[in-house]
């Protein structure tokens, strides 16, 4: 199989697809946060800088390290990424994470906001063991190294690439120094619309135990 064709049989896949860009749009939204949230609850919230400091590396270890160990405990617990129910898991942590990120360019307390912040990266870290494993077993085994690669090209291409400067420009394009943190936080909406679709479609995954038998009919279709 040639490059183009690999890569048209990788982005045709609808897991695959709808994974890729929930975790590129979750990396949009923490990539902007770690570049400017200390900006913003300094300039925006008026916060001591060396309480911003200190709360934001706490934030940032906490929130993201328990998140993630706690996704990949819940999916260990489901059965793994084969399990129906992994799509269903990461569904509702993507709710979790979307609420308290749409309320956060309206908070004004930094308490508050500093709270809101740890829902959002632990939730968004609950997502990751899950989406990691449903991309790899999205496609089948001999594309997996070619999907994986593709799969972080788009990661750098839509979130972690773009997102500090769309902030920056938001901010001074329309003079308001929440604007950037609303676009931001605006990208939460799309992922549960992407889970959603794959809750209801029939999606294919494909098992590795038998890898050097794998054929084209051999893929476990869950629905």
């Amino acid at each position: 199989m040639d490059y183009f064709q690999s890569l048209k049989t990788v982005l045709s896949t609808r897991l695959y697809r709808n994974c890729v860009l929930v975790f590129s749009l979750l990396l949009f939204v923490v990539t902007g946060i770690q570049f400017w949230m200390t900006d913003y609850f300094i300039r925006v919230l008026h916060a001591s800088k060396k309480i911003v400091n200190l709360g934001f590396i706490l934030i940032s270890i906490t929130a993201p390290v328990l998140g993630t160990v706690f996704g990949g405990y819940v999916v260990n617990k489901l059965g793994g990424y084969t399990n129906p129910n992994t799509i269903k898991a990461i569904f509702f942590f993507c709710l979790l994470c979307t609420i308290p990120a749409q309320a956060l360019p309206y908070l004004d307390t930094f308490l508050v906001a500093a709270a809101f912040l740890w829902n959002l990266l632990f939730w968004g870290g609950a997502m990751i063991p899950g989406l990691t494993g449903l991309i790899m077993v999205s496609v089948p085994v001999e594309l997996r190294s070619f999907g994986n690669s593709k799969s972080e090209l788009i990661k750098n291409l839509i979130g972690y690439f773009p997102s500090p400067f769309i902030y920056g420009m938001t901010v001074a394009f329309l003079a308001d120094d929440r604007a950037g943190l609303k676009v931001l936080v605006m990208a939460t909406v799309i992922p549960p619309f992407l889970l959603l679709s794959l809750l209801l479609s029939e999606v294919t995954i494909y098992s590795d135990e038998h890898p050097q038998q794998l054929k084209e009919e051999d893929p476990q279709v869950i629905s």
